[in-house]
């Protein structure tokens, strides 16, 4: 199956070691290292896939030295540099194979498309753009605690 994911990298500096710092300029929330592991935030470790597979046009590096974003806030601290952690090659691998699994499961017509897939992370009710067609709203206040239907 053919698959193509695109991104635009806010920075990509070539380093002297020949590899490439990728660097994610952020004025709000950085992402947690554990969100970033366990593929919650997977915005950087994307772009790391997508560098070493030659998808950012003018970019000679093929492996990833750096990633990091780079909190900008204007305050009396202006800048501060969060650096993800760990072993980059692991953390790529983890990626790419996570984003296949989930290439070959949404690929499945079998696969369900629920309209929250998990409801404990919902996101606002003004963004739950299907949330009515899905009668969420119907569901959720629902009593389950009936054994017979009326």
């Amino acid at each position: 199956m053919n698959f193509t994911i695109k991104a635009k990298a806010d920075r990509i500096d070539q380093m002297h070691d020949g590899s490439a710092a990728i660097i994610d300029y952020k004025s709000g929330t950085v992402p947690s290292q554990k969100n970033i592991e366990k593929g919650i935030s997977p915005q950087m470790p994307l772009e790391g896939v997508i560098l070493e597979q030659g998808g950012f046009a003018g970019i000679n590096a093929n492996t990833v030295g750096y990633i990091g974003h780079w909190k900008l806030s204007g305050g009396a601290e202006p800048g501060e540099e969060k650096p993800v952690k760990g072993d980059y090659e692991t953390l790529l691998t983890n990626t790419e194979q996570g984003l296949a699994k989930l290439i070959r499961v949404f690929a499945n017509e079998n696969t369900p498309y629920y309209s929250l897939p998990r409801p404990d992370r919902a996101p606002p009710k003004e963004f739950q753009d299907y949330a009515h067609l899905a009668r969420v709203q119907e569901w959720m206040t629902q009593d389950d605690t009936e054994d017979s239907y009326d």
